[in-house]
């Protein structure tokens, strides 16, 4: 008598990534650069909301060896 295969067992899963659009733009004057965007978040969770952002950054180069 042959013996019966175990069930198989289903392998479930969730796609867990981000997709979302956003926009960056950036300024130079002279020494200093200005950088700034937004966007939203788009999360593909269950336990999760999608979100807006927001980030900028401003930097100055002290000399051409340190940007």
């Amino acid at each position: 008598m042959a013996r019966p295969e175990p069930a198989r067992q289903r392998k479930s899963f969730k796609i867990l990534g981000l997709a979302g659009a956003s926009i960056w733009l950036q300024k130079n004057a002279g020494k200093w650069t200005f950088d700034g965007g937004a966007g939203y978040q788009v999360v593909l969770q269950d336990a999760f909301r999608n979100s807006p952002f927001t980030g900028w950054r401003v930097k100055k180069e002290l000399s051409e060896q340190l940007e």
